[in-house]
């Protein structure tokens, strides 16, 4: 983040006079202990997905809130995914798919409030592309949330 003292200048149509402000919006950062305990191949996922999202949020200058929003949703969906084993991805008992479908989709819920335009953009959520191995679906996740949020 930036912070940057403004000191008189007339920003978005109101004169700010000597007030801290952020300009841009904080990273996507998954807890590196949390990372360190799933399988590599979705710990490099995570990674780039939150390298892209980051860049995203930061030129699109959004609030803290969504940013802690999406935080919190990959950090839950990392903690989900703790003891997968690469390989044995078809040997998940049905409650824990369920639970990590239900955390997938709560990163891209998030991520689709903060970042709309995102949901036209593949390349936004190709790095999450080993999770469909867990949960047996593909793009068609997002495009599901997507036409739910527009419907609603």
């Amino acid at each position: 983040m930036i912070f940057s003292k403004l000191l008189a200048i007339n920003f978005t149509s109101q004169s700010i006079a000597g007030k801290n402000i952020v300009i841009g919006a904080g990273s996507i950062n998954i807890r590196e202990h949390q990372l360190a305990k799933i399988p590599n191949e979705y710990a490099e996922s995570l990674r780039t997905f939150s390298e892209s999202i980051s860049k995203q949020l930061k030129d699109h200058h959004k609030p803290m809130e969504e940013v802690n929003s999406i935080n919190q949703s990959m950090n839950e969906f990392a903690k989900e995914v703790e003891d997968i084993t690469v390989g044995k991805e078809q040997e998940i008992d049905y409650a824990k798919q369920t639970n990590i479908e239900a955390t997938t989709a709560g990163v891209i819920q998030s991520v689709l409030n903060a970042l709309p335009q995102a949901a036209e953009t593949a390349a936004t959520f190709t790095p999450l592309a080993p999770v469909s191995k867990l949960i047996g679906k593909g793009v068609e996740v997002v495009n599901a949330i997507q036409m739910k949020n527009s419907s609603g």
